[in-house]
């Protein structure tokens, strides 16, 4: 009975703490509670209380997939355990007015293979939800591709990228597909040394971005960290002489900025750029060196902007995507990622030449996923 009244009013101040309309993310913790038969008296109702703070606004999205892997590994790998995970798996975590989805970035969680590949439901009110929140229910009958992906990975891969900054706050790994191979080079800054952005400078009302090294890279500070990591991106291309693997990690640092503020911006961006940072290159199973970029497409249905049956083409990877709009025609995607494994990426000559016979057998007429797939898989993906 204790237990129970303990979980009644947890559920109770997570209902308040969402103002009243914390709806989706209950549903997961009655069907936990109700697997009393299962494992050792109380253990369920335990679970189910654990459960609960996985769901609140503040939690580590990763800590829902520990949870989800520990309550089968806990109550047993039965059918009706597996749903009960699948639906914490699948619970909308609480969402602050105005603020983006948290998404756990760890490849490896969860653990348990019936929980891979289910993706969770997002807060109605967040741009593209509908599209992520079909998805989610698509995906606990129908589990979307996950190997060596990570949620967050496979919710942009079909379709919904609105996701939080708290995306890359769990342990990361590499965001390759399965046949990918990454070989780390260090990064040739050129005559500078130091392309890292500082956060924190107090010359302003508010906390600002300013380059670390300003003898390299000078420049005042800057509320937005754009404005310096653009400037330092010019001046490896303009001062330092920094070798073109620099330059185009660079452009990623920016991309890994994306939607993230204050310092967790300028730690995404100095993961990238710090010194004796390295250069991920991306190799498919054909062994190309495809460099910064994982030169794939998706073929996915109700992308923002879209109805919910149109289904368009699109560069799975930010860097390749990062200002490109989804597509009915896959000739324009395909045109894109050719033309970024040049401009980016820096790909190897032998990756370009791949990429431009992959696309000669690409119709702007076949308009269906097989294409999507015989593309990536041409380059190795």
């Amino acid at each position: 009975m204790h237990t129970s009244v303990v979980l009644l009013l947890a559920l109770g101040a997570a209902t308040q703490a969402r103002g009243g309309s914390f709806n989706q993310e209950q549903i997961p913790i009655p069907a936990i509670q109700a697997l009393s038969n299962r494992g050792q008296p109380g253990e369920a109702a335990t679970l189910a209380g654990g459960a609960v703070s996985t769901v609140l606004g503040a939690a580590d999205p990763c800590a829902r997939l520990t949870t989800a892997d520990k309550i089968v590994a806990t109550l047993g790998n039965t059918a009706d355990v597996i749903a009960a995970a699948k639906g914490l798996v699948a619970a909308e975590q609480n969402t602050q007015v105005g603020a983006l989805p948290k998404a756990c970035a760890d490849a490896t969680l969860p653990t348990t293979p019936e929980l891979r590949g289910v993706i969770p439901l997002v807060d109605p009110a967040v741009g593209g939800a509908a599209v992520e929140n079909a998805n989610s229910a698509k995906s606990l009958t129908t589990p979307f591709a996950n190997t060596g992906m990570s949620i967050a990975q496979i919710m942009a891969a079909n379709g919904f990228t609105n996701i939080s900054a708290a995306a890359t706050t769990a342990k990361t790994t590499p965001r390759r597909a399965r046949s990918t191979k990454l070989r780390a080079r260090a990064l040739n800054l050129g005559t500078c040394k130091d392309a890292t952005i500082a956060f924190g400078i107090q010359d302003r009302k508010q906390a600002s971005f300013q380059p670390t090294d300003l003898t390299d890279f000078n420049h005042g500070s800057a509320l937005s960290i754009d404005i310096i990591a653009t400037f330092i991106c010019s001046q490896l291309s303009n001062k330092c002489a920094a070798g073109a693997d620099a330059i185009a990690a660079c452009a990623n640092a920016q991309v890994a900025t994306v939607g993230k503020t204050g310092q967790a911006a300028a730690t995404a961006y100095n993961s990238i750029m710090a010194p004796g940072g390295v250069a991920r290159r991306a190799t498919g199973s054909t062994g190309l060196d495809f460099g910064l970029c994982t030169p794939t497409m998706s073929f996915v249905a109700g992308r923002p902007g879209r109805k919910a049956t149109e289904s368009t083409f699109l560069p799975t990877d930010p860097l390749v995507a990062k200002g490109q709009q989804d597509a009915l025609n896959p000739v324009i995607i395909v045109n894109r990622i050719c033309d970024q494994l040049t401009n980016v990426c820096n790909a190897s000559a032998a990756a370009k030449t791949a990429c431009l016979a992959a696309k000669a057998n690409v119709s702007p007429t076949a308009k269906n996923q097989s294409t999507a797939d015989t593309f990536n898989a041409a380059l190795g993906f």
